[in-house]
C-alpha cells in the first residue's frame, strides 16, 4: 500500500505496533525499523508515524533516533503505551560493527517527533540477544531477551527478562526465566521468543530448539515478585484434524509469538505448524500453515485455533517457510477476533500477509489438571522418541476396515503397516522402527468414518 518508506538502500528487521484503537485514529500507529545504507554490519533506527487512515495513508518522514547511528544497533522493538498512544519506546541492541553488546531504549511522548535516549537497559554477552518489549498500564514495562548462562558448565543461550515501572527509564536487574528442562546443548535462538503484558502482568513465550518444549510463561503477582506458571505449548497443541484432503497438524514447531485482545481477553500464542495434503496416489505435500492456541480466562484453559494462515494449495514446502511476527496484533471485529500474521517463502523470497480468525479447532477446549497433563488424540505411538520396538494404540467405534500408513517427514509412503478388518474396541499394533533412520515420521489412520495422524521421532 505504502511503498518504501525511505529512498535509502537497506531497510532490515521491522517492527510495528500502535494504540487499540489505531485503525481509526490517525497518528497512533508507529514503524521502526534498522535503516542500513552500506549494508547488514552498519545501521541507524528510524521511526515512521502513519499520519493519515487506512484509507488514505500518509506516513510521516522517517525520524532518527537520537545516536542510533553510533550504536549499531539491531533487532529493533516498539511499543506504545496503553495508557497514553503518544509515549512510545524503542529498544535495540548495539551489536553490529562492533557495538558495545549494551540494550537501549529511546522514548518519545509526543508521538514520535521527539525523542530521549538512548537510556541503557542492561549488559549483556556477545554470544546473546536482542529481545522483546511490551507495555502494561500504570508504567509497566517488560522486556525479555537472551543472555548465557552456565549449564553444567558450558555456556548456553539462556531466556531472561528486566522490567521498568517509571516508563522505560529505569530498569530492574536481569533475572532468568524459570525454564523447567534444560540441557547444555539447549538452543533458544533469536528468533524462537516474544512477550506481551496481559491485564499488567508479564508473559513470554520461548522455544528450546534442543527439547521438545515450547516454553509458554505467565507472572502472578506485582513487578519484582513474580510467582512464574509455566506451560509447554508443544503439548497443548499436539492435535490434528482433516479438512477436506487436508490435514492440519498442529503441533508447534518454531517462531512463537504472544498476543493479546482485551475485549475478549483472548490470549493467541502463535507459531509454524505442519499441515500435510494427501494426494490420491499417497503423495503427500509437507508444508507449513500458522497455527496458534488460546484462552480466555487468563491461562486456566486452552483451545487450539484452526488454521490461522491458508497453507496455498501445497505449494510452499515445509522447509521454505518462515514467521517473522505471528498474530502480531489481535482486532475484535463484532465479536470475533482475528490474527495478523506475517510469513515468509524461503524460496521465491515473498512476504506474505494474511488475517486469520480464531476459532475453535474443536467443540471444547483443553483444560489442564493439577499435573498439567493435557488430553490427547485417541491415535498414539508409544513411546514418541523410538530407538527400536515400539507400538500404535488406536480406538475402533465400530467394527470395519482400517488402513496404517507409514510415513516419512518429506511425505514419502513407507510402508503399509496394516490393512484389515478389525473388530470393534481399543487395538494395538506392534511397529519395527529399528530399520528406519534418524528422523520424524507420520502415521496416517484411515477408517471408514475418519483420518487420523501421529508424530512420532526415531532417535538411535
Amino acid at each position: 500500500t505504502y511503498g518504501p518508506f525511505s529512498g535509502e538502500l537497506r531497510r532490515t528487521y521491522p517492527a510495528v505496533d500502535g494504540s487499540p484503537n489505531f485503525c481509526t485514529n490517525p497518528g497512533e500507529l508507529y514503524f521502526v525499523w534498522q535503516e542500513s545504507q552500506l549494508g547488514y554490519n552498519t545501521g541507524d533506527l528510524k521511526v515512521v508515524i502513519e499520519e493519515g487512515t487506512p484509507s488514505a495513508p500518509s506516513p510521516s518522514v522517517p525520524i532518527s533516533l537520537p545516536n542510533a547511528n553510533e550504536l549499531y544497533p539491531w533487532l529493533a522493538c516498539i511499543a506504545v503505551n496503553p495508557d497514553d498512544p503518544f509515549n512510545i519506546i524503542v529498544t535495540a541492541w548495539s551489536y553490529l560493527n562492533g557495538g558495545n553488546s549494551m540494550i537501549y531504549a529511546w522514548i518519545t511522548n509526543d508521538g514520535a517527533y521527539t525523542w530521549i535516549g538512548p537510556i541503557p537497559i542492561c549488559q549483556i554477552s556477545v554470544q546473546g540477544g536482542t529481545g522483546h518489549v511490551r507495555w502494561g498500564t500504570n508504567n509497566y514495562i517488560f522486556f525479555t531477551f537472551q543472555d548465557t548462562f552456565s549449564i553444567g558448565g558450558t555456556q548456553v543461550v539462556y531466556p531472561y527478562y528486566t522490567e521498568s515501572t517509571d516508563g522505560g527509564y529505569t530498569w530492574s536487574t536481569p533475572l532468568l526465566l524459570p525454564v523447567p528442562y534444560v540441557t547444555s546443548n539447549a538452543w533458544f535462538l533469536w528468533t524462537e521468543f516474544d512477550c506481551e503484558v496481559v491485564n499488567n502482568e508479564p508473559w513470554a513465550v520461548y522455544t528450546d530448539l534442543d527439547s521438545d518444549s515450547m516454553w509458554l510463561f505467565h507472572g502472578i503477582g506485582n513487578p519484582g515478585n513474580w510467582t512464574w506458571e509455566v506451560f509447554n505449548v508443544r503439548q497443548i497443541g499436539a492435535e490434528s484434524l482433516w479438512v477436506g484432503d487436508t490435514l492440519y497438524y498442529c503441533y508447534p514447531s518454531q517462531y512463537p509469538n504472544v498476543s493479546y485482545e482485551p475485549v475478549s481477553n483472548t490470549i493467541l500464542i502463535g507459531y509454524k505448524a505442519y499441515y500435510l495434503k494427501v494426494c490420491a496416489n499417497d503423495t503427500i505435500y509437507n508444508g507449513a500453515h500458522i497455527g496458534g492456541i488460546y484462552s480466555t480466562d487468563n491461562g486456566a484453559t486452552w483451545g487450539i485455533s484452526s488454521p490461522l494462515s491458508t497453507p496455498n494449495n501445497g505449494e510452499i514446502p515445509w522447509g521454505d517457510w518462515s514467521a517473522t511476527e505471528v498474530a502480531h496484533r489481535l482486532v475484535n471485529i463484532n465479536g470475533n477476533v482475528y490474527s495478523y500474521g506475517i510469513w515468509v517463502n524461503g524460496t521465491d523470497l515473498n512476504l506474505y500477509f494474511e488475517r486469520g480468525m480464531i476459532k475453535p479447532f474443536y467443540a471444547t477446549g483443553i483444560e489442564e489438571n493439577s499435573n498439567k497433563a493435557i488430553s490427547r488424540a485417541d491415535l498414539q505411538v508409544s513411546p514418541t522418541i523410538n530407538t527400536g520396538l515400539a507400538y500404535v494404540t488406536f480406538n475402533m467405534p465400530e467394527p470395519g476396515n482400517a488402513k496404517l500408513k507409514l510415513f516419512d517427514a518429506s511425505g514419502r509412503l513407507i510402508d503399509d503397516i496394516f490393512d484389515g478388518y478389525l473388530v470393534q474396541g481399543n487395538q494395538r499394533v506392534d511397529l519395527n522402527v529399528s530399520p528406519l533412520a534418524n528422523g520424524s515420521y507420520f502415521i496416517i489412520l484411515e477408517t471408514g468414518y475418519s483420518r487420523k495422524v501421529v508424530k512420532f521421532i526415531v532417535a538411535k
